[in-house]
């Protein structure tokens, strides 16, 4: 994930654009293809969407990189699709599209080569695209197949394509239909028109279930099918939410297959809207959803799983009652040998790595895994979480840094450093050697065993020309500059904390000094006093909320004192700060001999 630092620019050299990275052609698909033959070139497609975050990140650091270009340029034909827009739909219908970004590699007449999915940095972009240059390790042989995939292979089969994100849906179609009536009235059949079907109440799967409800209810039970089509309504009546239609048609609907699903449903929508309307009610949120459980739980056990654990784990460390709620419901899952336990567990090392707390993000990813093992599920990309996370882990504990400037060419031939707080020196400012800006790039690296503020900076030999604040930390990082001016670092963990910080303390000094303006004007008028009040109103709004939701939610205690000195310290125009004083106390029991806690005490 991109993390982007405010900086402070001061740029005083005039400077022209400069044209790199992956050319994307602008035709349509035919002239895509035609110009792909005439060259006898692979065509390359990034399907992507206007809302998907990775795609914007891929966009503006990945592809405007002048080796990903080179590469991408000399080996391919170059295309981008909306997959919501234009010939972008039929194409990411044909390919089986289901995630954004996906790249597609296609041969001339445009028949399906090689897949992948997602942001990813430079180098295995690259790495990745000299996979789509070898006819060995193309994707197309999994799903051509080297041979005919028997009827008793073809589930297998099918989980496989699942598991490597490729298109399944004209297969899975393919062996439905083939199957006798006693073959498709089965346990294992009705799974795979679960997994495979879809979630929405319409399309090939579904139509299958219904035509065949009655066949499956006594083969299975009803309360089994009633389950199904509970998930398949509750996704048609996402279908009306927002629109302020009613949702009448779709418990008709269910009326008219035999099942009552509008109380079900209706309770399912107050635990997804309850925090949206009551966001700081996680108490209230966690009785909502016991309740929930205990009026449903008998007749779908699954509901434990979803929405309820999905619902409350995506709040983790917000709130202590809600914290252990998703743990309770972790370890209920796990007695039960539940099938979607890996996925539990999973989610909440995710937000472990995400808070900085590496090692328990460790420990559960291991839980993780051993359980998906157990359970005999694809075990492939936990393992990798495995391995990324120790070497995550691996990289803190020795403690060396580098940050890989690129993009700075209107900066060449000029000198380039960081500078940082002392660790040990209260107060003292510590620069670190400066190299210089070759061919728009630096590298510059060092170690620490802590988080250090500092900042880099740029000198024409007798004065700054560009400075930027940021936090130094253990790892490997890249750097661009952006055209305003602004410092972009990605995957660094610390910095994005603060940014997000910062965002919600420079807003709140915004309308400070807005209503510092109005008070110094000595008499002011009744219009005034109005506008005061409201700028007031708004502070206190804007201050529990960077005290609230970005300092309480921050679990690693480091990023607590960053978030701390960068705004919570700031927030009150007084001199005397006793909120200050309390944050301090705080910390000093989670980190009490940090560096951080010193410049704290000595800033105030």
């Amino acid at each position: 994930m991109k993390n982007l630092i405010s900086v402070f620019a001061i740029l005083m050299l005039s400077f022209s654009a400069y044209t790199q990275g992956i050319k994307f052609e602008h035709g349509d698909w035919a002239s895509v293809k035609a110009k792909a033959q005439q060259e006898n070139k692979i065509i390359f497609i990034d399907f992507y969407t206007s809302w998907c975050g990775p795609c914007k990140q891929m966009a503006k650091n990945i592809f405007p990189l002048e080796n990903v270009g080179d590469f991408y340029n000399k080996n391919f034909v170059c295309y981008k699709l909306d997959a919501e827009k234009g010939e972008g739909v039929a194409l990411a219908k044909k390919y089986g599209v289901k995630s954004y970004p996906t790249y597609i590699f296609t041969d001339s007449k445009g028949e399906f080569l090689h897949q992948g999915n997602g942001s990813m940095p430079a180098g295995n972009f690259i790495n990745f695209g000299k996979e789509a240059l070898d006819p060995e390790k193309h994707l197309a042989n999994l799903i051509g197949g080297k041979k005919e995939i028997s009827k008793e292979d073809m589930p297998r089969h099918l989980q496989e394509l699942f598991d490597k994100k490729l298109p399944y849906d004209e297969k899975f179609q393919a062996y439905i239909t083939s199957l006798s009536q006693e073959e498709l009235i089965t346990q294992q059949s009705f799974d795979l028109l679960l997994k495979f079907g879809g979630s929405a109440a319409n399309g090939f799967a579904y139509e299958t279930v219904v035509n065949n409800k009655t066949a499956f209810e006594e083969k299975l039970g009803k309360q089994m099918i009633e389950n199904y089509f509970y998930r398949r309504m509750l996704s048609r009546v996402y279908e009306y939410k927002g629109r302020k239609e009613s949702y009448a048609p779709v418990f008709e609907e269910a009326r008219g297959l035999g099942y009552e699903l509008e109380d079900k449903i209706e309770q399912t929508l107050v635990i997804y809207g309850y925090l949206k309307n009551n966001p700081h009610d996680f108490e209230g949120f966690v009785t909502k959803c016991k309740a929930f459980l205990k009026a449903y739980e008998y007749e779908d056990p699954a509901l434990k799983e979803y929405p309820v654990f999905t619902m409350c784990s995506g709040r983790l460390f917000r709130n202590e009652v809600l914290d252990a709620y998703v743990f309770q419901l972790a370890s209920e899952l796990e007695a039960s040998k539940s099938e979607y336990l890996p996925r539990a567990y999973g989610t909440i090392a995710q937000h472990y790595n995400k808070a900085n707390l590496l090692e328990k993000g460790l420990e559960y990813y291991n839980k993780a895994l051993a359980s998906a093992k157990e359970l005999g599920q694809n075990a492939e990309m936990l393992g990798k979480a495995v391995e990324y996370v120790k070497t995550r882990i691996q990289i803190i504990e020795k403690g060396n840094y580098t940050f890989n400037g690129k993009g700075f060419e209107r900066y060449n031939g000029l000198a380039v450093n960081l500078w940082y707080y002392s660790p040990t020196k209260i107060g003292k400012i510590v620069e670190t050697e400066k190299v210089a800006i070759k061919d728009g790039e630096f590298s510059l690296s060092g170690n620490t065993q802590t988080p250090l503020m500092g900042g880099f900076e740029i000198y024409d030999g007798k004065k700054k020309l560009l400075q930027g604040d940021m936090i130094i930390e253990a790892g490997t990082y890249p750097l661009t500059l952006g055209e305003n001016g602004s410092f972009e670092v990605e995957q660094s963990f610390y910095n994005w904390t603060v940014y997000n910080g910062w965002k919600t303390f420079y807003a709140y000094k915004d309308i400070l000094k807005k209503m510092w303006a109005l008070e110094d004007k000595g008499n002011v008028d009744e219009a005034a006093k109005q506008q005061i009040e409201a700028y007031k109103q708004q502070l206190e709004v804007m201050k529990a909320e960077y005290i609230s939701a970005i300092y309480k939610k921050s679990a690693d205690p480091v990023a607590k004192a960053l978030l701390a000195l960068e705004g919570k310290l700031y927030v009150n125009k007084s001199k005397q700060n006793t909120s200050g004083d309390k944050v301090i106390n705080e910390l000093k029991n989670l980190i009490p001999n940090h560096y951080l806690i010193k410049t704290m005490q000595k800033k105030q």
